[in-house]
């Protein structure tokens, strides 16, 4: 697995101390298939954490793979209720990338499930941006970067 390359040091005053998040990063637990959300809906762990609470932890990376920062994903399995917040970064161009580009398409989805479930089930390129707003950045970094591909945006129109 690489070791994420982070794009800055960025601080994060908001966890109550000052830590960056590439020490956050550090801290947290590699995720495993037996997280309850990725358990449910047959998510591979792959690039993901956890916290020592059992929150996921989804970096966001740039086209360059620079981390930009982490989303955290708190699924209460008794209700079935999902909770994402972001942390401390830049969400332009930012997104989590189920698969590798091998073939002509990536496709980007917004959300992060319904970008996974695409993979999971039908084995595609699928960059996760997490913001509907974000959406056309990733588009423009992705075709920027591999113009040879065809970037398919998903459920999304360019405004």
């Amino acid at each position: 697995m690489v070791k994420p390359n982070f794009a800055k040091n960025r601080n994060i005053g908001e966890m109550g101390r000052s830590m960056t998040i590439n020490d956050f990063w550090a801290n947290c637990l590699p995720a495993t298939d037996s997280h309850s959300f990725l358990k449910k809906y047959a998510i591979s762990p792959r690039g993901m954490r956890t916290t020592k609470g059992g929150i996921l932890v989804i970096p966001t990376y740039n086209v360059d793979g620079e981390m930009l920062g982490i989303h955290f994903l708190d699924y209460e399995q008794a209700t079935g209720k999902t909770i994402t917040s972001r942390l401390c970064y830049e969400w332009q161009g930012a997104y989590f990338s189920f698969g590798s580009p091998k073939r002509d398409v990536i496709f980007v989805e917004a959300n992060f499930l319904k970008a996974a479930l695409l993979h999971t089930r039908y084995g595609e390129t699928v960059a996760a941006c997490f913001y509907p707003g974000n959406v056309d950045n990733v588009v423009d970094a992705l075709r920027e970067k591999y113009p040879n591909n065809f970037i398919a945006p998903l459920g999304w129109k360019k405004q």
